[in-house]
């Protein structure tokens, strides 16, 4: 390794020793020669490019990074941005870079470097050029750099074979299998996708996820901030992922995840680096916000852990509860302006919005091309053709980004996402962009409960809302008659009763479970199907209760209906919300009927009037129930 050869794109240099030292030793870095003598290196370039190179080590002086000067062919040195992360305070040798992550938080961007030439091709290094041959010469062999570099990536045919962007290399090529049996125990089933996408390299590393590394390494803080599928648990996760099976100080790192702070502090590991995910911090406190008031010392206390060294917590907050939150925990340490990271629309500039789109497009096995007359969108059938035969002309990827507003509470990455994965989403990609994915979705469900629509067209639609009314999971034991509980069984059969349907055996729901009209809505696990995304269980019950209240108090699960339920001038988006007649006729009796849940009913957030208050502190006695 004599040459500077730059990292996979997505990848930054290893952050720790013990992955630092397994990668030094797959090197070829084995020449001892010369004083010094050559030692493995991974630093960045002179354009912020991270990459090997095998040279002497040298002194570097305190707050200064060494990086490879492309053009000198030898090391150089340059100030630390104490914003990417932690800079020496005193002198070190260039081979112990990895103690520094100020130095190397640089993640390579698509497809800046050319191997062993190093340079970006352009006039950039016109300047530096002696005289006017030098400069005829040194264009000539840039030319044909860059005419085999392209030839190198199209495979050498002239054609592109994927049309987006680098896939050979997956973002995380050796996803633990530690992490994966994290996911495994989270009750957010959701997060198997997550986990799922980032091995499979759905993932593109913004520039904010970039900072978010430096950030993270210096103050073993952040809150993630954004609305629904803004990418908020997915660049958490990947960031705990780097973390599993390394060490920090001689100390084993182990990953936890937790779905509420009171619980964090027990998973801290005495003699270990504990790295926790606390996902929806503060969804628990716009149900029951008079909670917030006393946790926050909890949270305090959380932020002497991570200052003692002990724990490393990301946290991620949808941008609305943040929002009706701001007041109650401005002070809080944990809190702090510089530690929050705020994943809106604002920060995605269009070309990472195109990256993210081609991302879902090549995953889902779209055709992307360069060449107007090769895309195929108004010839084809899109509800119905593989999606390998759909070919889309790359500007029109370039309007589908610039349209993505991520309106009415959802971001831009779960449009792409739904889009991707469910045909008539697609086909209807210019108005899912351009609208807000509550209107589409509704729209679509009034579509298919029309009559005139076809046998199974209220099938989706039950199945869809079954589903929601159980937390956003189903599962084919829940149509077998001598495993079914008499719960799901009346809710799916007054659903029915209400909406219409013809499936109630199991190998038919089955069949609709991996149908392309719910293929996108669910993902399958193991035992069961799970939503796509958890906001379509408040998304689903909201649009149900507006027509049918009764309904959904009867038959939705007691503790769904905790997390969704509102007071009718609700500020949340997807908040559903019913009357005080039916609070009072239909929901309260329900909790009567499960004594150990009335005590946290009376601090919900609907339950705060007198009439309310007063009638489930009242429940009926045996006599009454009797004369009933």
């Amino acid at each position: 390794m004599n040459m500077f050869v730059p990292v996979e794109i997505g990848e930054t240099c290893l952050l720790n020793e013990t992955e630092w030292m397994k990668r030094k030793a797959l090197s070829n870095c084995t020449d001892t020669s010369g004083s010094p003598p050559k030692e493995y290196h991974c630093i960045t370039n002179n354009l912020e490019v991270p990459g090997e190179v095998c040279m002497g080590s040298g002194w570097v002086q305190p707050n200064y990074c060494p990086i490879f000067n492309l053009n000198a062919k030898d090391f150089d040195a340059v100030p630390c941005d104490p914003q990417r992360g932690i800079c020496s305070s005193q002198q070190f040798q260039s081979r112990d870079v990895f103690k520094y992550p100020g130095c190397l938080n640089f993640t390579r961007q698509p497809p800046d470097v050319v191997h062993n030439g190093g340079m970006k091709p352009g006039p950039n290094f016109l300047p530096m050029i002696a005289g006017a041959g030098v400069a005829v010469a040194t264009l000539v062999v840039i030319s044909i750099c860059c005419v085999w570099y392209c030839r190198r990536r199209s495979g050498g045919s002239g054609k592109k074979q994927k049309n987006d962007v680098e896939m050979s290399q997956p973002l995380v090529e050796t996803f633990p299998s530690e992490f994966h049996r994290t996911c495994h125990f989270y009750s957010q089933t959701e997060f198997h996708r997550t986990c799922h996408y980032l091995k499979a390299n759905v993932f593109y590393p913004t520039k904010v996820f970039t900072k978010c590394i430096g950030l993270f390494e210096v103050h073993g803080i952040l809150t993630f901030v954004g609305p629904h599928g803004s990418g908020k648990t997915t660049n958490a996760v990947n960031l705990l992922s780097k973390k599993v099976g390394t060490q920090i100080n001689g100390k084993n790192c182990v990953v936890e995840v937790c779905e509420s702070v009171e619980e964090v502090e027990s998973k801290v590991v005495e003699g270990c680096v504990t790295f926790v995910l606390l996902d929806d911090v503060l969804d628990q406190y716009a149900y029951q916000p008079a909670l917030l008031k006393a946790h926050k010392e909890k949270f305090t206390d959380l932020k002497k852990i991570i200052d003692e060294g002990k724990l490393r917590l990301i946290c991620t907050v949808t941008d609305t509860t943040w929002r009706n939150c701001a007041k109650e925990i401005g002070d809080c340490p944990m809190f702090q302006k510089d530690l929050v990271v705020e994943l809106t629309e604002k920060v995605l500039d269009k070309d990472e919005k195109m990256e993210i789109l081609k991302k879902h497009l090549a995953y889902n096995k779209f055709n992307v091309t360069q060449k107007k007359k090769e895309e195929n969108l108004k010839k084809v059938d899109k509800r119905n053709a593989s999606n390998s035969s759909i070919t889309i002309y790359e500007k029109t990827l370039q309007n589908w980004a610039k349209k993505a507003k991520g309106k009415a509470g959802i971001g831009s990455p779960l449009l792409f996402d739904l889009m991707c994965v469910n045909k008539h989403l697609f086909a209807s990609a210019d108005n899912l962009l351009s609208d807000s994915f509550e209107n589409i979705l509704k729209m679509r469900i009034d579509f298919q409960a029309k009559q005139s629509t076809g046998q199974n067209s209220k099938d989706f639609v039950c199945l869809l809302l079954f589903a929601a009314f159980f937390g956003g999971k189903i599962s084919l034991r829940d149509f077998r008659k001598k495993e079914c509980s008499k719960i799901k069984e009346d809710a799916y059969v007054n659903i029915c009763s209400k909406k219409g349907c013809s499936a109630k055996g199991e190998n038919d729901i089955g069949e609709l479970l991996r149908s392309d009209e719910l293929s996108g809505f669910f993902y399958p696990l193991k035992d069961c199907y799970v939503f796509h995304h958890k906001i379509l269980t408040p998304l689903l019950l909201s649009m149900t209760a507006q027509e049918d209240e009764i309904l959904v108090l009867k038959h939705a699960e007691l503790d769904v209906l905790f997390k969704v339920l509102q007071p009718q001038k609700s500020k949340y988006p997807f908040a559903v919300t019913v009357s005080e007649k039916a609070l009072l006729s239909d929901l309260i009796p329900r909790i009567w009927e499960a004594p150990n849940v009335i005590a946290k009913w009376k601090r919900h957030v609907v339950m705060q009037s007198e009439k309310l208050k007063k009638q489930l502190e009242n429940p009926p006695s045996l006599d009454e129930e009797k004369k009933k």
